[in-house]
């Protein structure tokens, strides 16, 4: 099965390169058959069409890789901000684990 993932993200955001990077590398190591399509947010109204809670965020088969997102704050769960994903030990940063990343994409790719 190929996986269609959607690489969502905002330009001013410091991580989105890091993210799609880490995601290839993953996608490679654990050999799974995915297109990628980066999908650029440029502004609030993408922002609120997109459903798009904060860069980088990552859609398979148009569902969120993180089945509990987290808002960023803002006055609407929808905006152009960087994204916060919460790690296995609690702690928020701008990107997943690289081993958080493996085991949603592995569950994913086999549901």
């Amino acid at each position: 099965m190929t996986l269609s993932i959607d690489y969502l993200w905002w330009a001013e955001c410091p991580s989105h390169e890091e993210g799609l990077a880490l995601l290839r590398a993953v996608i490679a190591a654990e050999g799974i058959d995915a297109v990628i399509r980066r999908v650029e947010v440029c502004d609030e109204s993408d922002a609120q069409r997109l459903h798009f809670i904060g860069s980088p965020t990552i859609l398979v088969n148009g569902q969120d890789i993180d089945p509990h997102p987290v808002a960023s704050g803002a006055a609407s769960i929808y905006a152009l901000t960087c994204r916060a994903y919460q790690r296995d030990d609690g702690r928020m940063a701008p990107l997943p684990t690289r081993e958080w990343l493996r085991r949603r994409l592995s569950a994913l790719n086999t549901s």
